[in-house]
């Protein structure tokens, strides 16, 4: 089994998510908005400065 045919989106959860951008430095401050994508997670949100932010998350061998 390869690493692209084990992995499923279904694993990026919201926690993940936050857990990778605090990580970063990121302080999502409004709800974690998922936006349309065919072949990765994208998503949008605001920091505690009402900055927007948008972040991808890619499938694995990307």
């Amino acid at each position: 089994m390869t690493q692209q045919s084990a992995f499923h989106f279904k694993t990026i959860t919201h926690d993940l998510i936050y857990d990778a951008l605090i990580e970063v430095g990121l302080y999502p401050d409004s709800g974690i908005i998922e936006l349309n994508s065919y072949e990765n997670r994208v998503y949008h949100f605001l920091n505690e400065q009402h900055k927007h932010y948008v972040v991808k998350f890619y499938r694995p061998t990307r």
